[in-house]
């Protein structure tokens, strides 16, 4: 835990460094665990937000969420955004091996978990008048996170500046693409499922009518 929080606050206060020591890291499995680690306080922090945010201020109701999608929420694009770095980076000289995608994507969220919580309590004692800074902490918190994402990317591969704008967006059109070919794949098996089901009550009709 304590090189959780070291590294965490290293990539708070010197990013580069940080990233610079997660290449260095060797220990596999220490690093995996490191991931799952930070993804859980990521949860949690969201959880904790859903409950704890003053009503007015609120993104969605606690009697109305659903913590599976809240958590599906979390997982997915992470996930996504590591299966497209690591595809995309592997292609395009990239450095970097999966284990330190993830880990470095990971340490990237904690600005999450700084925010999160404590403007969820602070809520509590701000008004709707408020509600534009409220809003603008959140904004800044993610566009904290997307340079983070950018600055590990470009750092850990050792890309000019112009090729990492590049390879990140190329990145981020492989996480669409991704995304639709689940969707895509979602459908025409619902629907193959859907005539499948016809079809055999259609047969089993056959049958009974021929009796």
């Amino acid at each position: 835990m304590m090189k959780i929080l070291s590294t965490g606050l290293a990539t708070l206060m010197h990013p580069i460094v940080s990233f610079e020591s997660i290449l260095e890291d060797k220990g596999k499995w220490q690093s995996y665990m490191e991931t799952a680690v930070l993804l859980l306080l990521v949860i949690l922090s969201r959880i904790g937000s859903i409950y704890w945010t003053h009503a007015p201020l609120a993104s969605i109701r606690p009697d109305r969420a659903n913590l599976i999608v809240e958590i599906a929420k979390i997982l997915v694009p992470f996930f996504t955004w590591g299966m497209a770095y690591y595809g995309v980076t592997s292609i395009m000289d990239g450095e970097t091996t999966l284990c330190e995608v993830l880990v470095s994507s990971a340490y990237s969220l904690t600005p999450y978990l700084i925010f999160t919580i404590p403007m969820s309590l602070l809520s509590n004692v701000m008004s709707t008048s408020e509600a534009g800074v409220y809003s603008f902490v959140f904004t800044f918190m993610w566009v904290w996170i997307v340079f983070l994402y950018f600055l590990s990317l470009k750092e850990m591969n050792d890309y000019t500046f112009g090729k990492a704008i590049g390879v990140f967006l190329l990145v981020l059109c492989t996480m669409i693409l991704i995304w639709a070919i689940a969707v895509l794949f979602y459908v025409l098996t619902n629907n193959l499922w859907s005539f499948l089901k016809d079809l055999q009550l259609e047969l089993r009709l056959l049958w009974l009518g021929r009796k």
